[in-house]
């Protein structure tokens, strides 16, 4: 069995129960937020592995500035969460502004 093999038939191993799905893109906005996900996740050299042609993980040094792509997607989530809270607190204020007014 050749290098290639042995990785198909761990990755069809590893997937066995799982579903996998693909559907086409339109939203150009969508497409950009997708490519530059891949590019946060492609270049987290914080705790970067590499797999051998025998399935065996190693650590990969870190060269350059460290980025952890899962640290700066939570950061990402919650700074949306809080910016989404005080426009929803802005506008119940409003609302009850625009009640006291009439």
């Amino acid at each position: 069995m050749s290098g290639l093999d042995g990785r198909v038939a761990g990755i069809c191993e590893r997937t066995a129960g799982s579903v996998e799905v693909a559907a086409p893109v339109y939203s150009e906005r969508l497409k950009k937020r997708l490519q530059d996900l891949f590019d946060l996740m492609l270049s987290d050299n914080k705790k970067a592995r590499k797999e051998d042609a025998k399935g065996t993980y190693s650590v990969v040094e870190c060269k350059g500035q460290p980025i952890n792509s899962q640290e700066l997607l939570y950061q990402e989530a919650y700074a949306k969460a809080a910016m989404n809270s005080v426009s929803q607190l802005e506008a119940a204020v409003q609302q009850t502004e625009n009640k006291v007014i009439e």
